[in-house]
């Protein structure tokens, strides 16, 4: 997809709580239309199709919704990191603001007792505790979407 040559610096339209969503005129070709936000995991990008009714078109995708959570622990001294495992104990990618950047991880740190704020799909996962590279436990969360959680093993 070709980059844009133009853009809103500030949101286009508003949504309900269906989904339902209203754009003012726009022109369609060489359009595309990007869902972003807090409740999504990460923003998904369609290419409109201007050869359809474009008064009333439908966007008919799944997206993931979005967890963000910190780690706090009871005990700051036992562990220095965590990682999360799907139930199949395949390694799950999280997505980690580090200087105004996100980057994706595999293994998150824990300074003093508590994690930085990480976004991951909601769910269910394994949350693994590290201490240096040794495993000191491991737990089963619920992670549900939306709002900044404190997750507490």
């Amino acid at each position: 997809m070709a980059p844009a040559r133009w853009s809103v610096a500030r949101s286009g339209a508003k949504t309900d709580g269906e989904g339902r969503f209203e754009l003012a005129a726009l022109v369609t070709a060489g359009t595309f239309l990007e869902l972003r936000g807090p409740a999504l995991v990460l923003g998904a990008t369609f290419d409109l199709d201007r050869t359809g009714d474009t008064g009333a078109f439908e966007i008919a995708v799944a997206v993931d919704a979005a967890c963000r959570f910190l780690i706090v622990l009871a005990d700051s001294r036992e562990a220095d990191a965590f990682s999360l495992e799907r139930g199949d104990g395949q390694p799950v990618v999280m997505f980690l603001k580090v200087e105004g950047l996100t980057i994706s991880a595999a293994r998150a740190s824990i300074d003093g007792g508590r994690s930085g704020p990480v976004l991951v799909q909601e769910g269910e996962y394994e949350v693994v505790l590290l201490s240096g590279d040794e495993e000191v436990r491991r737990e089963r969360r619920s992670f549900p979407a939306g709002g900044l959680h404190e997750i507490t093993p």
